[in-house]
C-alpha cells in the first residue's frame, strides 16, 4: 500500500524474513520513496520502528545487503532499500512504521 503526504509516495512491503551471511536473522520490509514534488526530500533508515505481534517497537537497523540508508531525494527520483528488525520473527501481525519528525507516524499492517 502506498502512503502519499508532503510531495512523497512511500510504500512498505510486507515483512518477511532474512538470514544475512554474516549476522543473525532479521525481519525486514522493503520500502520506496518516490518524489512526487519540486524540492528535495530526505529519507532517512532511523525513521523507520517496526513492532512485534507483542507490541514491542524496534528502531529499524541497516540491513547489510540492499539495506535503506540516509540521504536526499531530488524532485523525480525513486529511492527503496530493507529497513530490518534482530531476530526471526515470531507468527502474527506486525506494524511497519514510519515515525518522522514532527510528523504523525504511519503504520502499514503486515503478517508474518
Amino acid at each position: 500500500e502506498t502512503v502519499t503526504g508532503s510531495d512523497l509516495q512511500i510504500t512498505a512491503e510486507p515483512v518477511r524474513k532474512v538470514k544475512p551471511k554474516y549476522t543473525n536473522a532479521q525481519l525486514c520490509s522493503r520500502v520506496t520513496y518516490r518524489n512526487t514534488g519540486s524540492d528535495e526530500e530526505s529519507f532517512n533508515v532511523l525513521d523507520w520502528k517496526i513492532q512485534s505481534p507483542d507490541g514491542v517497537q524496534q528502531l529499524a537497523t541497516f540491513a547489510l545487503d540492499k539495506g535503506l540508508t540516509a540521504g536526499q531525494l531530488a524532485p523525480g527520483g525513486t529511492v527503496s532499500g530493507d529497513v530490518c528488525r534482530q531476530g526471526p520473527g515470531a507468527k502474527g501481525e506486525y506494524l511497519v512504521i514510519l515515525d518522522r519528525t514532527f510528523l504523525d507516524p504511519i503504520r502499514w499492517k503486515a503478517t508474518l
